[in-house]
């Protein structure tokens, strides 16, 4: 019996036999292709837990002329509501830039999200949309977040100490993005510019003369 308990602990091996692949002195060929099941198992396994690992938000910044067509409200709220994404700030663009950052900062503090700062961009006049009535009475100044006077300025220093490179979304004309390339060049290198440009001969007038 004992003999056959001996003979039996022979074949078994020790850890040592299994890892150098023989027990007894023989090959263990039929352990050695299960091992390698394993690890390749293993391997998969890691290689789709790090394709599956979460990534870091992308850092945005929306350039917009929000107030005059809904579509802009719309790209705002589903910037908020994407987590794939970081949105650093909200830039005011074109004509009354003053009332467009009204709205931006009425929108951004009732749904909750006053960590958004807004910028001021550079104000061309004083037209007015359809929307700025909503919130005519809104005072920037009780606004809870940041609100940059010199949106521009905020937009290329955002841009410039970034450590990952940030996507500017422009979604209506961009006399912000004309002056932050005259202030600093510098920030076509460190931003990805994404831009929605709507057509110049149909919807907004006979003139083609871009604004």
């Amino acid at each position: 019996m004992l003999a056959r308990q001996e003979a039996g602990r022979d074949r078994r091996g020790t850890l040592s036999d299994i890892l150098s692949g023989t027990t007894g002195g023989e090959t263990m060929t039929t352990s050695w292709k299960y091992a390698i099941v394993v690890l390749g198992f293993l391997f998969l396994s890691a290689a789709l837990r790090a394709q599956q690992a979460p990534k870091a938000p992308i850092p945005v910044i929306l350039d917009t002329d929000i107030g005059s067509d809904i579509d802009d409200t719309w790209a705002l709220a589903l910037l908020l509501a994407s987590p794939e994404l970081d949105l650093k700030m909200v830039v005011t663009d074109s004509h009354d830039v003053v009332g467009r950052a009204r709205i931006v900062a009425k929108f951004l503090e009732q749904v909750g999200r006053t960590d958004v700062p807004v910028g001021i961009g550079r104000r061309m006049d004083n037209v007015r949309g359809p929307q700025f009535d909503w919130a005519a009475d809104y005072d920037l100044k009780s606004y809870p977040g940041k609100v940059h006077e010199d949106g521009v300025g905020a937009m290329v220093k955002t841009i410039m100490t970034s450590r990952q490179p940030v996507t500017l979304i422009v979604i209506g004309p961009a006399p912000n993005i004309e002056e932050a390339l005259k202030r600093e060049a510098g920030i076509i290198k460190k931003a990805r510019i994404v831009a929605m440009s709507g057509s110049v001969y149909r919807g907004y007038g006979p003139n083609s003369k871009p604004e």
